[in-house]
């Protein structure tokens, strides 16, 4: 099985070695000292160091089968915030989770412990913004250290994204879960960092997620960043332990009706939303009737997807 090992970058060094009262060589009988030991420049800003371009791509349409997946092959995470838990994660439970067999898929990280719902207790993770970075951190820590063995994948969204259960199996059945990738959307760069668009969920097979955490750890946190730091620092985690981005337009940071009536949207999507598997920026309170239509599409229930996702293998297959 292919791993992704985090392999922290170092600077090198030169060790002065022998006495220092010594008289100085004649410069004119100086010995060069070998090209490892000049000077190197200081490394850029965290900050600017977006994907490589060797590791951006793009997801191709024509994909092989490796077998239906079942949401029992996933480790759904969402992040959330104790702010929300009366809002947003009555929608998450009215909304796209009502495609699910049963709720043991999904870990729901939140910096308030609550047993109603239940959340992951992120700690740490409150109050502020750079504290409630946290949030990720301890989402992929979680997922190394507490999902079942047999899970091939690991999905993560904001409280605020709404996930197309069945396009989302059907995308994951046409992928390799034993190959090391990033699937979601790359963002524009920002500031001179191509990074990636969290908000429009990402998917990547789990062994992968257990070395993001890994590397994560020898990080200092939160770091110094000025906006975006989650998908700042994940672009840096996935892209140091050598993980390819497969940008996708099955990924939407937007709600479905920024792509059909904004002219960026337009332009972004310019085939249409047809088997998306994700938006972002959902309404509160409109998650429930964005699952009521997409269930005459896709079905209702657990069922009906296993149906869908099924239907989606090669003939003969």
């Amino acid at each position: 099985t292919p791993s992704a090992t985090a392999t922290p970058s170092a600077t090198a060094s030169a060790t002065a070695s022998g006495s220092t009262t010594s008289a100085p060589t004649p410069s004119n009988s100086a010995t060069p000292l070998p090209p490892s030991f000049d000077p190197l420049p200081p490394p850029p800003p965290l900050e600017l160091l977006g994907i490589p371009m060797h590791l951006q791509r793009t997801l191709p349409s024509r994909r092989a089968w490796f077998g239906a997946v079942a949401p029992a092959d996933v480790q759904f995470v969402v992040i959330t915030d104790g702010a929300y838990h009366a809002t947003r994660v009555p929608d998450l439970l009215n909304g796209w989770m009502r495609w699910l067999p049963n709720r043991t898929q999904v870990a729901i990280v939140s910096n308030v412990d609550d047993p109603a719902i239940p959340t992951v207790f992120s700690p740490n993770s409150c109050c502020g913004y750079d504290p409630a970075q946290r949030k990720w951190l301890n989402a992929v820590r979680h997922v190394r250290d507490a999902a079942p063995a047999h899970v091939k994948w690991v999905w993560v969204l904001d409280d605020d994204a709404f996930l197309v259960v069945p396009a989302a199996l059907r995308l994951l059945s046409t992928l390799d879960p034993d190959t090391p990738a990033y699937y979601g959307e790359l963002c524009p760069p920002h500031k001179s960092f191509a990074g990636i668009c969290g908000g429009a969920s990402w998917v990547a097979p789990r062994f992968v997620v257990d070395n993001v955490a890994n590397y994560l750890e020898t990080l200092p946190w939160p770091p110094s960043w000025d906006e975006t730091v989650s998908d700042r620092i994940l672009s840096l985690a996935f892209s140091k332990i050598n993980v390819p981005f497969y940008n996708s337009p099955q990924f939407c940071s937007q709600p479905p009706e920024f792509y059909p009536t904004n002219p960026i949207g337009i332009a972004a999507r310019p085939g249409g939303l047809r088997d998306t598997v994700s938006y972002h920026y959902i309404r509160d309170g409109a998650a429930r009737a964005m699952y009521y239509a997409l269930a005459g599409a896709y079905g209702p229930d657990a069922d009906a997807v296993a149906d869908y996702v099924a239907a989606g293998a090669p003939p003969g297959v």
